[in-house]
Protein backbone atom coordinates (compact mmCIF):
# COMPACT_ATOMS: atom_id res chain seq x y z
CA UNK A 1 0.00 0.00 0.00
CA UNK A 2 1.26 3.44 -0.93
CA UNK A 3 1.60 6.11 1.74
CA UNK A 4 -1.34 8.46 1.41
CA UNK A 5 -1.11 12.25 1.51
CA UNK A 6 -2.29 13.73 4.79
CA UNK A 7 -4.28 16.51 3.14
CA UNK A 8 -5.53 17.69 -0.21
CA UNK A 9 -2.90 20.45 -0.22
CA UNK A 10 -0.12 17.93 0.40
CA UNK A 11 -1.47 15.76 -2.41
CA UNK A 12 -1.73 18.65 -4.86
CA UNK A 13 1.76 19.94 -3.96
CA UNK A 14 3.21 16.48 -4.54
CA UNK A 15 1.33 16.04 -7.79
CA UNK A 16 2.51 19.45 -8.97
CA UNK A 17 6.10 18.37 -8.32
CA UNK A 18 5.47 15.20 -10.36
CA UNK A 19 4.04 17.22 -13.27
CA UNK A 20 7.06 19.55 -13.14
CA UNK A 21 9.34 16.50 -13.31
CA UNK A 22 7.37 15.11 -16.25
CA UNK A 23 7.59 18.43 -18.12
CA UNK A 24 11.37 18.42 -17.65
CA UNK A 25 11.45 14.85 -18.98
CA UNK A 26 9.51 15.86 -22.10
CA UNK A 27 11.70 18.91 -22.63
CA UNK A 28 14.90 16.90 -22.20
CA UNK A 29 13.90 14.22 -24.67
CA UNK A 30 11.96 16.28 -27.21
CA UNK A 31 15.07 16.62 -29.40
CA UNK A 32 16.84 13.43 -28.41
CA UNK A 33 19.16 11.52 -30.71
CA UNK A 34 18.32 7.97 -31.68
CA UNK A 35 21.24 6.77 -29.55
CA UNK A 36 19.56 8.13 -26.42
CA UNK A 37 16.32 6.22 -26.93
CA UNK A 38 17.34 3.36 -24.63
CA UNK A 39 18.03 5.81 -21.82
CA UNK A 40 14.79 7.61 -22.59
CA UNK A 41 12.75 4.40 -22.36
CA UNK A 42 14.16 3.67 -18.92
CA UNK A 43 13.28 7.18 -17.75
CA UNK A 44 9.84 6.91 -19.40
CA UNK A 45 9.13 3.67 -17.55
CA UNK A 46 10.02 5.42 -14.29
CA UNK A 47 7.65 8.28 -15.12
CA UNK A 48 4.82 5.87 -15.94
CA UNK A 49 5.32 4.10 -12.61
CA UNK A 50 5.18 7.42 -10.77
CA UNK A 51 2.03 8.39 -12.67
CA UNK A 52 0.34 5.13 -11.65
CA UNK A 53 1.30 5.72 -8.02
CA UNK A 54 -0.14 9.24 -8.15
CA UNK A 55 -3.34 7.99 -9.72
CA UNK A 56 -3.76 5.61 -6.77
CA UNK A 57 -3.00 8.34 -4.22
CA UNK A 58 -5.40 10.84 -5.77
CA UNK A 59 -8.16 8.26 -6.16
CA UNK A 60 -8.35 7.98 -2.39
CA UNK A 61 -9.04 11.71 -2.09
CA UNK A 62 -12.12 11.59 -4.31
Amino acid sequence: MLPQPESEKEALDGYEAFVDEYCKFVETYSNTDAGDLVSMMSDYNDMIQKELEWAQKLEVLQ
